[in-house]
């Protein structure tokens, strides 16, 4: 009754700010497709990511853009995903590189720089060698999630790999790997002891953030799990999949 009781009042504030909503404004400047979106936690920035290559900051305010805007990732396909930390100071993103080695590039929002790329290639070895090492996704890089401590940060692979970076020293604590399916949404519990993964083998994984253990695995989706949310008291966690329906658990 509780959850059931939750989940009225959360339909029925969208549906009220649904049927108000017009166009404020339209935002031009990327030369592609935009593939991602994301709002700094204060709500004063907008980043979009695009197939042009290049991440763009808006102030939401204004529409308009500083002078560092428009920033050249060097990915050489699209910026696919987009994550602020939660105190609004970097950005993270991801892409879908055609080159062997998927990256996730970490932004100052302040100004723009890039502070370090996670993971390494060792692009010296032979390749038969190099997997056995290597500590950066081999496949497009589609999700990407801060702990809400902003300590650690997910990313999510068509590698069908989920790893767990630390944000402070850009070093890979672990990689989690039991998916069988392309890794489409990540999400964090509010409190950051859960880790909840999407993927295209159907299922939504829930891991150990302390020690990285796959604590349970929800199979109830009959086609692939493409996106995830936590409510804000943790209690509930909400899966939508292609097939059409959204369970809540």
């Amino acid at each position: 009754p509780k959850k059931r009781s939750k989940l009225v009042r959360l339909a029925t504030t969208i549906e009220k700010k649904l049927f108000r909503m017009s166009k404020i404004q339209t935002l031009t400047g990327h030369s592609g497709a935009v593939w991602a979106l994301a709002f700094s936690p204060d709500g004063s920035i907008l980043a979009s990511g695009s197939s042009d290559t290049a991440v763009m900051f808006w102030d939401t305010k204004t529409g308009k853009n500083g002078d560092y805007n428009r920033i050249r990732t060097q990915y050489s396909l699209l910026v696919r995903t987009l994550a602020f930390s939660p105190d609004g100071s970097i950005l993270a993103s991801g892409s879908c590189d055609w080159d062997k080695n998927k990256t996730v590039m970490i932004w100052d929002v302040k100004n723009g720089n890039r502070i370090r790329t996670l993971g390494c290639s060792f692009q010296f070895l032979p390749t038969h060698f190099a997997g056995l090492f290597s500590s950066v996704h081999s496949d497009a890089v589609k999700a990407l999630a801060f702990s809400p401590d902003g300590s650690i940060l997910a990313s999510g692979s068509t590698d069908k790999t989920v790893m767990i970076w630390d944000t402070k020293n850009g070093n890979r604590i672990r990689t989690l790997s039991d998916h069988s399916g392309s890794i489409e949404a990540l999400a964090f519990s509010p409190d950051g002891s859960i880790l909840a993964s999407g993927s295209k083998d159907n299922t939504v994984m829930i891991w150990d953030t302390k020690n990285g253990s796959r604590i349970r695995t929800l199979s109830d989706h009959s086609d692939f799990v493409l996106a995830l949310a936590f409510s804000p008291d943790g209690s509930i966690l909400a899966s939508g999949s292609i097939d059409k329906t959204v369970i809540i658990w």
